[in-house]
């Protein structure tokens, strides 16, 4: 092609082996760079932008396509939508004159497949629905890798909690965030975040001073490991963060995380 555009990318919904959407009506979307449709388990995006390649379009896409799996996951559990490249539609602008061979590349889609064996099957009657205003970022990817770590026993649940509260810290503190006293990251965090005080200084207790032999960050004389109202606690809470850390790449004014948006921690 001459003048190659990229006027269409279509996607392939997949889910995990336990999750099932029921006749779910059709979900638009509309960002400044492109607009779609999902329905019937394909997406289809419009580009509004100019993109002579496949490739650089994905990067465009992708990027939205990830935040709106994160943030489903988040809400849903993992797996509960997962975006996988088909194939796209290009146009030449500047056409050669007829009778000229014309040369078209086609990038070829990858086909992913999770494992795994569900004895619980969910039923949804919607997809879910694409962010607002939840950004990707790469401290979200980050923080997104770690937490599944966790989930695939490839990590423990208090280091990495706290290496996402220490995260967040550095990010509210800047360059000079290490230099700084505990306390006092905590409050900047708290405040550029708008998490209450009290939510991070939990975290920062249980994911501190609780554990037993392998799963606590610190040594302890008598180690005391966590309660599973503790741990669903936790859980919770990560999840708050890595949210919120999305949101907050908006730019828009957010409502607080308190203490009583999380589960109770007493009986």
């Amino acid at each position: 092609m001459r003048d190659p555009h990229v006027e269409i990318l279509r996607y392939r919904l997949e889910t995990a082996g336990n999750i099932i959407y029921d006749q779910p009506p059709p979900v638009d979307i509309d960002y400044d760079e492109f607009s779609g449709r999902l329905e019937r388990g394909i997406l289809t995006c419009y580009m509004k932008e100019h993109h002579a390649s496949i490739e650089a379009a994905r990067e465009v896409v992708d990027r939205y396509l990830l935040g709106w799996e994160i943030d489903a996951a988040l809400n849903l559990g993992r797996g509960a939508i997962r975006f996988i490249y088909n194939d796209a539609q290009v146009i030449d602008r500047n056409p050669p004159p007829l009778g000229v061979p014309l040369e078209i590349q086609v990038s070829e889609g990858v086909l992913t497949m999770e494992g795994g064996i569900a004895n619980l099957r969910i039923t949804q009657k919607g997809y879910p629905k694409p962010p607002k205003i939840f950004r990707v970022s790469p401290n979200i990817e980050t923080l997104w890798q770690r937490y599944q770590m966790y989930l695939d026993g490839k990590d423990q649940l208090q280091a990495m909690s706290y290496f996402c509260l220490t995260l967040l810290e550095l990010i509210a503190g800047g360059p000079l965030a290490a230099r700084r006293g505990q306390s006092k990251r905590r409050r900047e965090a708290s405040n550029m975040f708008s998490i209450e005080y009290d939510v991070l200084n939990q975290l920062g207790e249980l994911t501190s001073g609780k554990g037993d032999r392998l799963t606590a960050r610190k040594a302890q004389t008598t180690p005391i490991p966590l309660t599973e109202k503790e741990r669903v606690w936790i859980e919770a809470a990560i999840k708050q963060l890595i949210r919120r850390i999305g949101e907050h790449s908006s730019g828009q004014t957010l409502p607080s995380i308190k203490m009583g948006d999380l589960p109770p921690l007493s009986p």
